[in-house]
């Protein structure tokens, strides 16, 4: 289960995942660089990239190739300095939410 979080911490997860995934998605920028940005725009919040570890660790285990960063960006995460008790715990309740849709026989809803 998700802990409620404020809407502070809603927008600082918005804009460390932001980060994130610009360095993610580019993969070819100097790493340590992109590590030292990250971890700037946490501020200190190990567990706000935890969450953030987790909800691209759940995008990555899903299988949907749309997310074919989020492997990057779970490293990236992680090495800025994401708690990992909290990405864990994160990657369990967004595995829920980013689950691919089941479809039915043309791509619509099943019957």
């Amino acid at each position: 289960m998700i802990r409620t979080v404020s809407t502070r911490d809603q927008l600082e997860l918005a804009k460390i995942m932001g980060c994130v995934s610009r360095h993610a998605a580019r993969q070819a920028g100097e790493r340590a660089h992109a590590v030292d940005e990250v971890r700037r725009a946490a501020r200190g919040r190990a567990d706000l990239l935890g969450q953030a570890a987790g909800t691209y660790r759940a995008q990555t285990l899903s299988g949907d190739r749309a997310f074919w960063y989020s492997d990057v960006a779970t490293r990236l995460c992680v090495d800025a300095g994401a708690d990992v008790d909290v990405a864990r715990r994160a990657t369990a309740a967004a595995a829920v939410l980013v689950q691919p849709r089941r479809r039915g026989p043309a791509g619509g809803p099943t019957p």
